[in-house]
């Protein structure tokens, strides 16, 4: 197992369009920091926490690069047919290809929040413990709501052997899936039920609260139900996809 992610990880970080899209995505996260100092008429740590977040674009470009890097030549490049032909069993292989895309996103993420911290500190910004829990909490749920729509895109690409669509699907759950929840809070029993909480972005958020709260308890059982039920999840239908489907790749 830790042969195949080494070699998929040295593969991975070859590409050019991995690097263009987090080079990108690194200059786009550190303007925001800057725009949000020439623009606020105050800048502190709190302000700075809300800044410092990376933007939707960012969100997008991390998550395509992941996409793109892992999974984006396997048909082209008959990579897949190559392992298991090795002896790797199906089951490691996807499982690799997960652990690929927690390596690379967690790592990305890391630098990002690095960049825009020290950015900070060149502007001078004084930040409390509190802001710089709140700032880490953040940092760590964006990640891994977007592990889960980077699993849930590759989940689809195990179904319709389909890069195209996996992209697209990732799309959605990044930029549209806000905006069709607020469409279906229009819903009386969604709203009076509060049912659009329960997705994945819904648990970490409570967990967010929570542990920002100080009840670790509760925010580690948001935390666990909300990646056990999504993230472990699509990774599961993924195995199973990829073991009953025909290797086309």
């Amino acid at each position: 197992m830790r042969k195949l992610i080494r070699a998929d990880l040295r593969r991975i970080l070859k590409k050019v369009n991995v690097w263009v899209l987090f080079i990108v995505s690194a200059f786009l996260c550190a303007m925001s920091v800057f725009i949000g100092y020439v623009s606020s008429p105050i800048w502190n740590g709190l302000v700075f926490v809300t800044k410092g977040l990376p933007s939707t674009m960012v969100y997008l470009l991390t998550s395509l690069a992941v996409l793109l890097g892992v999974y984006g030549d396997d048909q082209k490049s008959g990579a897949l047919s190559t392992v298991i032909g090795r002896g790797f069993s199906r089951t490691k292989v996807v499982f690799a290809k997960f652990l690929d895309s927690v390596i690379l996103l967690f790592g990305m993420f890391l630098i990002l929040a690095l960049l825009n911290f020290m950015i900070s500190q060149v502007l001078g910004t004084q930040m409390s413990a509190f802001e710089t829990k709140a700032y880490i909490l953040q940092y760590l749920q964006n990640v891994c709501t977007l592990l889960g729509y980077v699993t849930i895109s590759a989940m689809f690409i195990y179904l319709t052997n389909s890069m195209p669509l996996g992209i697209i699907l990732d799309i959605v759950l990044i930029i549209l899936l806000s905006t069709m929840k607020s469409l279906l809070n229009a819903i009386f029993i969604v709203k009076r039920y509060n049912l659009t909480r329960y997705d994945l972005d819904g648990f970490l958020r409570n967990a967010y609260s929570n542990f920002m709260l100080g009840m670790t308890g509760r925010g580690i059982i948001s935390f666990v139900l909300g990646m056990v039920i999504f993230v472990g999840g699509a990774v599961a239908l993924s195995q199973l996809i990829f073991h009953v489907k025909e290797l086309d790749f």
